[in-house]
């Protein structure tokens, strides 16, 4: 038996050794396609269709395809069969009429002339990321495909990547129909009536068909829909337009929450009054599910259209007139390069977490001026409003609002959305008036929506899955179950007739194990029930994070000697809540309950706003209730849901709500108690000022790419909008200051000053007088942003990306700042702990427009901010996660002379140890500092020196002196006059800055970045400057996942393997070990005599 043994073990080891030699080689083989393909699914990739055999026989001249592809071993992992896959598909098509059709393979890195010869047919490489040495690498590499087809202009797919090979087949078929028989445009128009221009403007570029939305007729297969004015939307309207989208047709949705037409004029006391009706546009229920807000607020400009009354023309602010500078078309077909008109638009708000969800990056098109701000729509029973009243004195300033919103998909060969705030620029009188630019908008969306490209992808006949019919809570469940227990239960099944758990059960003689089993594991249930029920809970949390804090419960103790609070649950139905928020009411129970053992005097009552009477419902809506709405997805279904769910809490009159519209609320649910409590003993919530300033073009970019042209230069819109309604909803008071034209409110707690823009004088001056005085100062601020570029027929580069830092011109370092010795140092920093980011490269051309291609990029200059390099002493850094500080710089100050001075620098988060940085002067920044090796240079790679630790974040603490040297902006027009009426500077007393070397990661598109929570930083910044030491601790008390710093390749193999094979070697060290321990182990029971063993 033993010989038996030895030879199977002989055989198998043999066995092992040969596979160990052909496993390299079999790799290899399936690394570049392999010989064999078996293609089961319904979607077959090399299967030609009879749509394409029909149209390859109907060819009137010879078809070329070159397919300009990298080598497998130059792809990412997830690419290096496309060479294969591709050529496959080409074969087929060439075997089937070889006389028709023919394709050629070409490498443009085997041969220094075929990268310049791809660049002369627009062919261009692109960036994709790769796992190398356990981190992410970037690889350029080339993907694309021209088609010549006879006389007519050659075309160009751009980009292909295995997401594209299912409809690949279609999407040539498609671009041979429009090349040589190019269709009209399949538009639907949904409109009222007033419209007839726009119907007439949009027949010239298509087939056009009316379709009554309004009414739930179905959305019909089409290139371009045209809704004006929605009135209504249905379920199945909604999916509708995701399969439109997903087809690659396009949305152009054009309407706001209230009409201004010829009857909202109207005369009060002899003076022009607007009186607004609501439209009826379900902005909520159809934008909601998009990703986009619709604000209820009267949007004002000071920039306007005229309107006359009683002989004279008086400027009317709801008549927002959008200049070109304040649009922003880059990356779209054209740009209007003129004035749009919006009456009384509606301002659209971001949820990035939705539009991350389903893929989506929002652009501002066109926007409101900096002279913006808001006032109360007059809405009846409210009076009318006088256009004498329409003042920001009178309203509320806020940044420029996004007025229309284009939402581009993650998969570019997805259809465009574009939302405009009003319907003016398309109604009949206003269309084609003199002076505004709306016929060349509607030219611009057009082209972009109805190209040669939108038309070929929509055309392109794929076969997609057919979507599963709605189900019923039931039948799901029925249908997860049979999917879920299905094989299991056959298994048992088998089982039971084979006989095998009968035999079991006879040799083990009994149930009592697996009873006992059940016993306990119910008697557990019901233990942890009891402990629910009783509030009994145990906290296994290192720091005690489920319990109360200390500071908690000293609120909670002063808060029950001053009398009972009354604590109303203002939620909806359960089952109208999103299914996130279900679990939190439990909770949010429960640590009410807390505070109330703590010490709180708390009345506890339930209500449902939606049972309360109107009068008692109104009353509450002027506290501030508001019913939230969104889109959710659950159970494979996305619901659109109104629902309240609000705290209040009230006591001798005074009451406080807390919205709390999403789970982000409810983890700060301590503070949110806590600081509700503390509001109700007579404190302000503390008043946080933001100055942000909008993105502009470098001087350079401005001349060359739009003054040559003619073209009026876009001056950005206000990309940091979420990171002020972030700390908004943390009950704190907001304004906004205008940077260009500061007016600084009394009785400000904290300043933040994000990314300054020359010239920064008057807002340096407002700012430094209110640091001196004492004030909190968060400035947040970095000289460039990296932008990629890649340029045809550029021999020196291979047609390579380019990194060009953008110049930001902060300027900081030109005011007070240098007197202070404190820099914000103007060099491109690297940092070998990276992140990888999306991002738009730019592919210029001789004399072409620029093309934006959405990129991954991991370069070194994108800085992760590791929490392992972040002060742990400071009560500012507590409980946050890595940070994604995106083109950051580096802070240098003299700390002997920040001492003379009495100002103490604490540096709250740095960079690794692994950084260098490069003194940009003009053009790009060097492959070698980018890890590239660049194809020519011949020099030896030389050692790097890294530069150490850089901080990135300090905190500087004292009495600010007085500028010294003045600022001297307004030199040139004051006079003697105006100097000595010049306001005094305050008396200089302890105050607080917070500089941060980035501001790139409080950006609308970043702040909320799942695994880099800018949002968390800024609000442990402000919580820790504006409020007192208790709450502060509260408000930043949160669950974080620890991050790493930087680990060198082979540190993170070692570790990976520890984690991922550590448990197997454990588990097999034990089953070797397990025979001589069980030789060890005492005999049991009475000893067996001889005989009986005989």
């Amino acid at each position: 038996m033993r010989k038996k043994n030895a030879l199977a073990i002989l055989f198998f080891l043999a066995l092992g050794l040969v596979s160990s030699g052909l496993a390299r080689r079999i790799a290899l083989h399936y690394q570049h396609g392999g010989n064999l393909r078996v293609e089961l699914g319904r979607l077959r990739l090399t299967t030609l269709t009879p749509e394409t055999q029909a149209r390859i026989d109907s060819l009137s001249s010879k078809v070329l395809v070159t397919y300009y592809v990298s080598r497998p071993d130059r792809m990412p992992s997830s690419m290096r069969r496309m060479e294969r896959q591709v050529t496959d598909l080409l074969e087929a098509m060439r075997a089937h009429a070889p006389e028709r059709f023919n394709f050629s393979i070409v490498d443009p890195d085997s041969k220094a002339d075929l990268s310049g010869f791809a660049a002369r047919r627009r062919i261009s490489p692109y960036r994709v990321r790769e796992v190398a040495h356990d981190s992410w690498a970037e690889r350029t590499v080339w993907s694309s495909m021209s088609i010549a087809y006879g006389a007519f202009p050659e075309a160009i797919l751009h980009g292909i990547g295995p997401d594209h090979l299912p409809r690949l087949q279609a999407t040539l078929v498609s671009w041979l129909n429009q090349l040589e028989r190019p269709r009209a445009a399949r538009i639907v128009l949904a409109a009222p009536p007033g419209f007839q221009e726009l119907e007439t403007a949009l027949g010239e570029r298509g087939r056009i068909a009316r379709i009554a939305l309004d009414e739930g007729a179905a959305l019909p297969e089409a290139d371009l829909l045209v809704w004006i004015r929605p009135r209504n939307v249905t379920e199945e309207q909604r999916r509708g337009l995701d399969r439109l989208l997903e087809a690659g047709g396009s949305v152009l949705i054009a309407g706001g929450l209230y009409t201004a037409d010829d009857r909202s004029l109207v005369e009060v006391g002899g003076e022009p009054a607007l009186a607004l009706r609501r439209s009826g546009f379900p902005a909520a229920e159809l934008l909601a599910h998009f990703g986009l807000i619709a604000q209820p607020e009267l949007v004002l400009d000071g920039r306007n259209d005229s309107l006359s009354f009683g002989g004279e023309e008086r400027a009317a602010p709801f008549l927002i007139r959008c200049i070109a500078p304040n649009q922003d078309f880059r990356g779209w077909a054209g740009q209007p390069n003129g004035s749009l008109l919006f009456a009384a638009p509606t301002a659209f708000g971001l949820d990035t977490a939705r539009q991350r969800e389903l893929g989506y990056t929002a652009q501002a098109l066109a926007t409101s001026s900096e002279m913006t701000w808001i006032q109360e729509a007059p809405l009846a029973p409210r009076p009318p409003l006088l256009l004498s009243r329409m003042s920001p004195e009178i309203g509320i300033p806020v940044a420029k609002q996004p007025l229309i919103v284009g939402l581009r998909h993650d998969d570019d060969w997805r259809g465009r959305m574009i939302v405009c705030g009003a319907d003016s620029p398309f109604a009949d009188g206003l269309y084609s008036r003199e002076h505004v630019a709306h016929r060349r908008l509607l030219r611009v969306l057009l082209d972009e929506t109805i190209g040669d490209l939108r038309l070929v992808v929509a055309g392109a006949d794929v076969a997609r899955a057919q979507p599963i019919p709605p189900l019923s809570g039931p039948g799901r469940l029925f249908w997860r179950t049979v999917c879920v227990a299905l094989l299991p239960l056959l298994l048992a099944g088998f089982a039971l007739t084979r006989g095998v758990s009968r035999e079991a059960i006879a040799r083990s003689g009994s149930l009592r194990p697996a009873l006992k089993f059940a016993g306990a594991l119910f008697g557990l249930l019901v233990v942890v029930r009891v402990a629910q029920a009783s509030g009994f809970s145990i906290d296994a949390t290192t720091d005690n994070r489920n319990e109360l804090a200390v500071e908690a419960r000293a609120i909670a103790k002063r808060a029950g000697e001053r009398g009972e609070v009354r604590v109303e649950l203002l939620f909806s139905e359960t089952d109208k809540l999103p299914p996130q928020l279900r679990p939190w009411i439990g909770k949010l129970e429960r640590r009410i309950e807390d505070f109330r053992r703590a010490g709180a005097r708390l009345r506890i009552e339930r209500l449902r706003p939606e049972d309360l009477e109107e009068s008692d419902l109104q009353r509450l809506r002027d506290e501030g209730l508001v019913r939230h709405q969104g889109a959710t997805r659950a159970d494979e279904v996305t619901t659109f849901r109104r629902y309240y769910s609000t705290l209040r809490f009230s006591r001798n009159g005074r009451s406080i709500l807390i919205p709390l519209p999403d789970s982000d609320a409810f983890e700060l649910l301590e503070f949110h108690i806590a600081f509700a409590l503390w509001r109700l003993d007579g404190n302000a919530a503390p008043h946080v000022v933001f100055a942000t300033d909008a993105p502009r073009l470098s001087a350079a970019e401005d001349y060359q790419d739009f003054q040559q042209k003619g073209l009026f230069a876009p001056k950005g819109s206000d990309v940091y909008r979420v990171a002020r309604e972030r700390i908004a909803r943390n009950g704190l008071r907001i304004s906004y200051v205008n940077p260009r034209d500061p007016k600084m409110p009394e009785n400000v707690d904290c300043l933040v000053w994000l990314q300054p823009r020359r010239s920064i004088e008057r807002m340096a001056e407002s700012a430094l007088r209110y640091l001196v005085g004492g004030g909190n100062f968060i400035l947040a601020a970095q000289h460039f942003n990296m932008l990629q570029q890649q340029f045809r027929g550029d021999k020196t580069s291979g047609f390579r990306p380019r990194y060009w830092p953008q110049p930001q011109t902060p300027d900081i370092e030109r005011v007070y700042f240098p007197e202070l010795s404190i820099e914000l140092v103007r060099e491109v920093l690297f940092d070998e702990l990276s992140l990888t980011i999306d991002t738009l490269s730019e592919v210029v051309g001789r004399g072409a427009a620029r093309i934006y291609e959405r990129q991954e990029v991991s370069l070194p200059f994108q800085i992760r901010a590791s929490s392992k390099n972040f002060n742990p002493a400071s009560p500012l850094m507590q409980d946050l996660g890595d940070q994604a500080f995106v083109w950051a710089n580096y802070l240098r100050f003299d700390e002997e002379l920040l001492d003379e001075l009495g100002i103490r620098a604490t540096v709250l988060m740095s960079t690794s140890a692994r950084t260098r940085s490069y003194l940009w002067s003009g053009g790009f920044v060097p492959e070698e500092y980018l890890g590239i090796e660049s194809p020519t240079s011949t020099q030896p790679t030389e050692p790097i020196e890294y530069l150490g630790r850089l901080p990135l974040g300090v905190l500087f603490e004292g009495p600010f002196p007085k500028p010294e040297k003045g600022l001297d902006y307004r030199l040139g027009e004051m006079t003697d006059e105006d100097r000595e009426a010049e306001l005094p500077w305050p008396n200089s007393r302890p105050g607080r800055l917070v500089l941060l070397g980035c501001s790139e990661f409080l950006k609308n598109d970043r702040i909320l970045d799942e695994e880099f929570r800018g949002d968390h930083l800024l609000w442990n910044l402000v919580a820790h400057l504006a409020l007192p030491e208790e709450l502060a601790a509260l408000a930043t008390r949160r669950s974080i996942a620890p991050g790493f710093g930087f680990l060198t390749p082979e540190q993170k193999l070692t570790w990976r393997s520890i984690v991922v094979g550590g448990p197997a070697a454990a588990i097999a060290l034990f089953f070797v070990l397990l025979p001589a321990w069980r030789r060890r182990l005492p005999v049991l029971g009475p000893p067996v005599s001889k005989r009986a063993t005989a």
